[in-house]
C-alpha cells in the first residue's frame, strides 16, 4: 500500500489574476474606457492545475513563491477552498505576489501588465523539498521555460 500523502505536488507559478474584457485598444489615448466585464481569481500554471487535480478528488498540495500581501492571501484562500494543501507555499516579505492585469480586446486578443521581480522569479528547486517529494506520487511542474531560477 502506498502511505505517501500526496497523488501530486504542483510546483512553479502563483498568480493573482486581474482579468477586463471588450477593453478597446484605443485605450492609451483616451482618458478612460469601461470593460465588458471583469473577473479576478487566482491563477498560475501550478495555482490552476492544483485547483483541478484537487476539484478531481486527488490529494493535492501546491508549491510556489508569493509574497506577504493582500494578493497572497486571495490565493491562498482559493486553494484552501478548493482543499489544497497550502503547506509548501513560500512567502517572504521581500517580494510582491505576481498580479497580472490581463486586458482582452474585443477579438480576444490578451495583453497582459505583469510587474518583475515577483514571487515567481525567486521560486527556486530547492524549494521542492525531498520531505516533499517523499510524500507525492508525482510532481507536476508548471511553467518550467518562465521559472527563472
Amino acid at each position: 500500500m502506498d502511505h505517501r500523502k500526496f497523488d501530486v505536488v504542483c510546483a512553479g507559478i502563483a498568480t493573482w489574476d486581474t482579468l477586463f474584457t471588450g477593453v478597446d485598444r484605443d485605450l492609451m489615448s483616451i482618458d478612460g474606457i469601461l470593460s465588458k466585464g471583469y473577473y479576478a481569481s487566482s491563477g498560475g500554471d501550478a495555482v490552476n492545475a492544483a485547483v483541478s487535480m484537487s476539484r478531481l478528488g486527488l490529494n493535492t498540495a501546491v508549491c510556489a513563491s508569493l509574497g506577504e500581501d493582500t494578493c497572497a492571501d486571495l490565493v491562498i484562500g482559493e486553494l484552501q477552498k478548493a482543499g489544497v494543501d497550502c503547506s509548501y507555499l513560500h512567502q517572504s516579505p521581500d517580494v510582491h505576489t505576481a498580479s497580472p492585469v490581463i486586458l482582452v480586446d474585443p477579438e480576444g486578443e490578451r495583453h497582459i501588465i505583469r510587474v518583475p521581480d515577483n514571487g515567481n522569479h525567486f521560486f527556486t528547486q530547492e524549494m521542492v523539498s525531498d520531505e516533499l517529494l517523499e510524500n507525492a506520487r508525482h510532481l507536476h511542474v508548471a511553467c518550467a521555460n518562465v521559472l527563472k531560477r
